[in-house]
């Protein structure tokens, strides 16, 4: 008997906890405040970021990138 299984991955996140919320807050400040007048700028809302090359891609939700 062959059996060919065929799996699938999914990351899923839970509601994240008011301690994750005030880390990620204070982190972004600090970053905002580092990077004020440069060209970065930090973004902290759930925007997916998508790295990709010939066969694959890769979609993540940071908490916080630049």
């Amino acid at each position: 008997m062959n059996l060919i299984l065929e799996l699938n991955f999914y990351f899923i996140s839970s509601r994240i906890s008011m301690a994750h919320n005030r880390i990620v807050m204070g982190i972004s400040s600090a970053l905002y405040n580092f990077f004020k007048g440069n060209k970065c700028t930090p973004y902290s809302e759930p925007i997916e970021v998508i790295f990709k090359n010939e066969s694959e891609v890769y979609k993540f939700l940071p908490d916080i990138f630049e």
